[in-house]
């Protein structure tokens, strides 16, 4: 059977497999993937043993030597990623319905895997080249909607501070057309934030940029669409899918070093602009003090 790509190309194969004369352990498996092909990406392995009556073995013999993956795990953080394209927010409830203890056992290993595979994805060159091109552009406009909103605020507001003409766009909807007109020829570098549930307005406005030749940087949790021919992504930061909703704490992680690396990039400038704000704010009392009594 061919690698994954898609749930339905998944299904289908599982289909296929049903069709030939196989084992009476690998049918009950494969019958069971098919009618469960969302839930089985938050079981392990020996939950899906229990669930279908057969030996935690024979679901690793099947996921290497059917599915081809080298490994249960890697098979199962596939599942994650094509299920998290479409599951809703009720299934996900449902699937994910574990002990509290659990729940917080499995979410904080999944962080640690997370924040330790982003050494996988980004890498030294690339953070450099990615602050240079964001720091040296004549102005910044930052875009996302939903639940990349977030990201796009944290990034806004503090780069903001390091250099000027740094704008923000967090609205789905046609109005995003108009703010991008602005921004034609002028030299100006957009910053996109997309990642799943992927909101169609941000989709169809990546494929724009890409027509339109805007010079672009985009932050997502795949390739997924630049393998679909939508657009080209920059960055990949993975998200933790074991919970009801989503983390995105490897995403924050990153932008505070690249916020880090982008302060040095253009040092005495920087420099000066920090301490203006400085001043400004000790003008303006914008923090309280507080005396020990």
């Amino acid at each position: 059977m061919d690698k994954i790509d898609s749930l339905e190309k998944f299904n289908k194969d599982l289909q296929v497999l049903l069709r030939k004369k196989i084992s009476n352990n690998n049918r009950k498996i494969a019958e069971y993937m098919l009618f469960n092909d969302k839930s089985i990406a938050f079981m392990t392995a020996s939950e899906l043993s229990e669930k279908i009556g057969v030996s935690q073995p024979a679901i690793t013999r099947f996921v290497t030597k059917v599915l081809e993956y080298p490994s249960f795990s890697m098979f199962n953080n596939k599942m994650k990623q094509l299920t998290h394209y479409e599951i809703t927010a009720v299934e996900r409830q449902s699937i994910t319905s574990f002990t509290q203890l659990e729940t917080v056992e499995t979410f904080l290993q999944q962080e640690i895997d997370n924040l330790q595979s982003l050494l996988k994805f980004v890498d030294d060159n690339q953070i450099d080249s990615t602050s240079k091109k964001i720091m040296k552009a004549r102005s910044v406009l930052v875009i996302g909607a939903r639940t990349a909103t977030p990201l796009v605020n944290y990034l806004y507001f503090f780069l903001r501070k390091i250099r000027p003409s740094v704008f923000i766009h967090t609205t789905d909807g046609s109005e995003a057309y108009d703010v991008l007109e602005d921004f034609k020829d002028s030299q100006a570098l957009v910053v996109m934030f997309l990642f799943p549930r992927y909101p169609k307005e941000m989709v169809s406005m990546l494929h724009y940029l890409e027509n339109e030749n805007f010079e672009y940087v985009t932050i997502a949790d795949s390739k997924l669409l630049e393998k679909q021919g939508i657009g080209k992504i920059s960055i990949i930061t993975p998200i933790t899918l074991n919970s009801l909703f989503d983390s995105y704490i490897p995403t924050f992680a990153f932008l505070t070093i690249l916020l880090n690396i982008m302060s040095n990039v253009q040092f005495e400038e920087t420099k000066d602009r920090l301490t203006k704000l400085e001043e400004t704010y000790k003008t303006n009392q914008v923090f309280s003090k507080y005396h020990k009594k």
